[in-house]
């Protein structure tokens, strides 16, 4: 098996293993010392060369465009940031001192969250089930607001 192993200090020997080679058997091929920049180079080309080799076998049957990809990362967007509270909404965005409080600029209402979001009125020509437009919406005009 030809391979990579450490010699010594920041060398390593390119050559091969064999079955001979691990019962002390002398190698006829010849090793090559590499220092350890010309030993990343080495795996970098050979990782470019799987990496492009995996890529194209992915590609294999694409069509192109994914008109509703863009649509559902934004939902996925919307519900990771309101799951995990990083959501930049006005408790968050106070959190962090961006805010001078977490008052919801949109209605008034004292604390702006994402359950605040279902009730906001600033939000009326969305349904309460479309979280989605209603964060994107809000996000929208709070981002007005501060210009």
């Amino acid at each position: 098996m030809t391979g990579l192993w450490p010699y010594s200090g920041s060398q390593v020997m390119l050559g091969s293993r064999t079955k001979e080679d691990k019962q002390g058997a002398e190698s006829y091929q010849t090793e090559v010392l590499l220092t350890l920049g010309k030993s990343k180079g080495i795996i970098f080309t050979i990782i470019g060369k799987y990496t492009t080799m995996t890529q194209k076998t992915k590609s294999i049957g694409h069509c192109g465009f994914n008109p509703g990809a863009p649509l559902e990362r934004a939902k996925s967007v919307v519900r990771f940031r309101l799951k995990a509270g990083h959501n930049f909404l006005g408790v968050y965005l106070h959190w962090l001192g961006l805010a001078a409080d977490e008052a919801c600029p949109l209605c008034g209402h004292a604390r702006m969250d994402g359950d605040h979001l279902l009730q906001c009125t600033g939000l009326d020509e969305y349904t309460i089930e479309d979280i989605v437009s209603r964060y994107w919406e809000a996000r929208r005009q709070m981002v007005k607001l501060d210009k």
